[in-house]
């Protein structure tokens, strides 16, 4: 059975059982109670190294019922590698984490290949140095230790949403619990990221959040997909547009009605505590898809 290797592990997590174990436990306890949804059936994620994004992305994560725990997480993944121009879907195997292998629901990835609607392209190589899905894996692992997935890399075409809304369709008659992900930073600003239209104040952040980030947010928590690649490629608020559009597309067609905003940070809010902070920064936002 293929294995896809971590590509990432030891550079935005660590790389060994413990260490990676030991940080879990220890952004879900910083976390502390969150509010369960029963109802939930996606959310928009974050995927940059657990020390900036992990508790954000926890804490959607951690608002899934666990006495209704997902069969199988259907991730969307941002596209950072050139040559992925497809919506890819990891075919079969398992993916490897510090945690242990995780199982590719293969049973589920034939119905949707076969699905001539999604028109799906299976592919394995457009998977192998993309980080997006891989930092989101291991907390499944611990979350949800009996789970599987299916990895999808999701460049921004205009074909994404309705390939999620077609997937959901696709997934209501299959007899299992599914949640999907979206796996995407926000805003990357600063010199570092040559994208500076506030300039390079002091207060950026807050002109970032205010101007760049929410009114994308406000389209989410309406589950509006109107323009929102459009708004992404103008605004570089998302850096995975088709992952977030085509989640909102699937999870539409599976009953959510609205997205509720988790939480909402920066990079800079932990090199604060370290008094790091920095011009160049990301912010990172989670948002719960629920009916």
């Amino acid at each position: 059975m293929p294995i896809r290797s971590c590509a990432v592990a030891d550079m935005f997590y660590p790389k060994d059982f413990t260490s990676c174990s030991e940080l879990i436990l220890e952004l879900i306890k910083s976390i502390g109670k969150v509010n369960i949804d029963p109802n939930a059936v996606g959310a928009l994620v974050p995927h940059a190294g657990w020390i900036f994004s992990g508790r954000t992305a926890l804490k959607a994560l951690m608002s899934i019922d666990p006495k209704n725990a997902p069969d199988t997480f259907i991730i969307f993944g941002a596209v950072h590698h050139y040559g992925v121009n497809k919506i890819s879907i990891y075919p079969s195997g398992s993916w490897q984490t510090p945690l242990g292998n995780v199982n590719i629901d293969s049973e589920t990835v034939n119905v949707l290949q076969a699905d001539k609607k999604l028109g799906a392209v299976l592919s394995a190589r457009a998977h192998e140095k993309e980080h997006s899905i891989e930092v989101q894996i291991p907390f499944i692992s611990h979350l949800f230790p009996n789970a599987k997935i299916i990895p999808i890399a999701c460049p921004p075409i205009k074909e994404a949403y309705e390939f999620g809304v077609n997937l959901g369709d696709s997934l209501k008659n299959i007899n299992k619990k599914f949640f999907i992900l979206a796996s995407s930073d926000m805003t990357h600003y600063g010199y570092n990221y040559n994208f500076l239209p506030y300039g390079d104040i002091e207060d950026a952040e807050k002109k970032v959040e205010a101007e760049n980030d929410m009114p994308f947010i406000e389209k989410l928590k309406n589950m509006d997909y109107n323009d929102l690649l459009y708004i992404a490629e103008k605004t570089r608020c998302a850096c995975g547009a088709g992952a977030i559009s085509a989640t909102v597309g699937a999870c539409k067609s599976l009953g959510a009605e609205k997205g509720v905003l988790i939480d909402y940070t920066t990079s800079n809010a932990v090199r604060d505590i370290f008094n790091t902070r920095n011009s160049s920064f990301v912010t990172y936002s989670s948002v719960l898809f629920t009916k």
